[in-house]
């Protein structure tokens, strides 16, 4: 059975705030959906959630995500578990500093518990349809999986949170069609058996995010050899440095210009760590900060000892064989041919809301301008959580940005006028053009460190925008009805 509307109309709110007349409808149950969920009850404001798995987690939940979860049996968060974890909610001292993808999901399952939320969370229910209302607020359709009832529902607002890593990034030039080797996606992958199995067998593997550096790393321990094909070269950082998780503080102070502490930053380690080169890997073209960095502790060692080998971008295949450009920034450059059994494409994901009309909601290149990467300046209702490529956990972000929706909600924080918020989001885009070196995943890059006290002090200065005024973006509707059912 799901939770009826009716379940959901909370006449009890927690502290001394009055009940809100809005009702909210969350879209995904993983970290990002859970902040908001949480944010929404302690302000009470009521909500419903819908999650097209079983159980809370999202793309940690790979037992049950199936095809919709791109995690893989050894993955390990490349955040420590102090920095990623949510403020107040504290992982078991058991559990190691960077961990596993099940023990994420079992931190997740806690936090929804302890923070009373699974009751009105209707899991396998699949929002189909999200279209405005004539006048405000959203009409919802959700299939709910195990019973076939689709249903619709009005909603004042509703909060994103289905996450962008689920839909792959298609590689170009495309293997499908003229590769006569195995290739899939990265999202496919689960281990060295599944979907292909990669021992005795020469693999490709294209990418240097996390998830390449992973894979390959697996792949080498069992075939007969391993290829990493990049674009650019990259910084790959350990896990830990000088004896702490690489995340948790900095050496430096925060009032050190941006660009003097990227340089600095990068001429230490390269003292302390070498060049790029010396390991066999090709030389980034940028500062440590100025591109999403990989992590790994066994890819430098394996590259360097020949168990891996670089290449650059694909061209084009002829069969089984594979072309491949000049790797960038290597101390060899020259093209190559090699014959290839897997290919296995690390390509990233497109940022994609099915739910939503292309028309209502437009994503170029992975671009969606949002103020604060949260509220949409033409769509005062619909509002984003964990929408960013943060250099980090994303966790903090979404509860930042929970809060920051659910004082909109309540009327404590007062948004600044549309042409202010789009004056806003321009500033941040060329900023991040200058930081960072042209990638789409760069175009939602958030630096917690720099993100959060802007953030801050933004719904500092948007609750003196409410004073002597009762101001609310849904403070006004009242509360919806169920509607028809299919």
């Amino acid at each position: 059975m799901h939770p009826t509307p009716d379940d959901h109309n909370r006449e009890c709110v927690s502290g001394d705030l009055a009940p809100s007349p809005a009702r909210i409808c969350v879209i995904g149950a993983g970290p990002c959906g859970l902040a908001a969920m949480r944010e929404l009850e302690a302000q009470g404001i009521d909500w419903c959630g819908y999650e097209l798995s079983t159980r809370v987690g999202g793309l940690w939940d790979i037992e049950h995500q199936g095809q919709k979860s791109p995690a893989y049996d050894s993955l390990r968060i490349d955040s420590s578990k102090r920095v990623m974890a949510f403020r107040g909610h504290d992982y078991p001292d058991d559990v190691p500093e960077f961990p596993g993808h099940r023990a994420v999901r079992s931190y997740l399952q806690g936090f929804a518990e302890s923070e009373s939320l699974l009751a009105r969370i209707c899991f396998s229910a699949e929002v189909l349809v999200c279209e405005p209302l004539e006048g405000a607020g959203y009409r919802v359709q959700i299939s709910f999986k195990e019973t076939g009832e689709t249903l619709w529902e009005e909603f004042d607002g509703v909060i994103v949170a289905t996450g962008h890593h689920w839909l792959p990034q298609q590689m170009e030039p495309r293997p499908e069609r003229e590769f006569r080797g195995q290739s899939f996606h990265s999202s496919q992958y689960q281990n060295s058996t599944t979907p292909a199995v990669l021992k005795d067998r020469k693999v490709v593997v294209v990418g240097f995010g996390n998830s390449a550096a992973d894979i390959a790393v697996e792949a080498a321990k069992e075939a007969r050899s391993v290829v990493l094909s990049v674009r650019r070269g990259a910084w790959v950082l350990p896990r830990y440095f000088l004896g702490k998780p690489i995340d948790e503080g900095s050496l430096l102070p925060h009032w050190i210009p941006g660009r003097l502490r990227r340089s600095i930053v990068t001429r230490t380690f390269r003292w302390l760590q070498g060049e790029m080169t010396q390991y066999g890997l090709p030389e980034p073209d940028h500062l440590i900060g100025e591109a999403h960095p990989t992590l790994s502790d066994e890819l430098p060692a394996l590259v360097r000892s020949g168990a891996i080998k670089m290449a650059g971008p694909i061209r084009g295949y002829h069969g089984k064989r594979i072309v491949f450009s000049a790797c960038p920034g290597a101390k060899q450059t020259r093209q190559q041919e090699l014959e290839t059994d897997v290919l296995i494409y690390c390509t990233g994901y497109q940022v994609n809301f099915p739910f939503l009309d292309v028309q209502h909601v437009s994503v170029e290149r992975n671009s969606l301008p949002l103020y604060y990467r949260v509220f949409h300046p033409q769509r005062p209702r619909l509002f984003f959580i964990g929408l960013a490529q943060t250099i980090g956990p994303i966790m903090p972000v979404a509860q930042a940005q929970a809060r920051a929706i659910a004082e909109h909600i309540r009327g404590s924080y007062r948004l600044p006028a549309t042409a202010a918020m789009e004056k806003s989001v321009a500033q941040d885009s060329r900023a991040n053009q200058q930081r960072f070196i042209t990638s789409p995943r760069h175009s939602m890059q958030v630096v917690p460190e720099v993100y959060l006290p802007k953030l801050a002090r933004e719904v500092r200065l948007g609750s003196s925008r409410t004073r002597g005024v009762s101001f609310g973006a849904l403070d006004a509707l009242g509360k919806p009805t169920k509607v028809h059912e299919d």
